[in-house]
């Protein structure tokens, strides 16, 4: 019931969802109680990240500072708009707005 509900919303729209094949679903069940299921999902999620080329993908100091001071001033509101976030950017020295709309795609896809 609960992969069914997870499928009719995903679809093929999140080709980057590493299921769980081993039981055939969409999800990893763990429970926090007796610990079940959570060393298994460990292991997936490490070989899914040493198996993904992106995550090794070099990024710029600048960058870093600059997702680091969304995550400092997001902390403080609950949204935040474009001409703050360019601001953001400018303070830290992506000056060049390709380059922004660049860092911040990166942040979208990674989460």
């Amino acid at each position: 019931l609960i992969n069914e509900a997870i499928e009719s919303v995903v679809h093929d729209r999140f080709p980057q969802i590493a299921s769980n094949e081993e039981e055939e679903l969409l999800f990893y069940p763990v429970d926090n109680k007796s610990r079940f299921g959570i060393s298994y999902l460990r292991c997936k999620i490490e070989s899914s990240v040493r198996n993904d080329r992106s995550v090794a993908q070099e990024v710029s100091v600048k960058w870093i500072l600059f997702l680091d001071e969304i995550f400092a001033k997001k902390q403080k509101e609950k949204f935040l708009p474009l001409s703050t976030v360019q601001k953001i950017a400018s303070n830290v020295g992506l000056i060049d707005a390709n380059e922004q709309e660049e860092a911040l795609r990166l942040f979208h896809e990674r989460g």
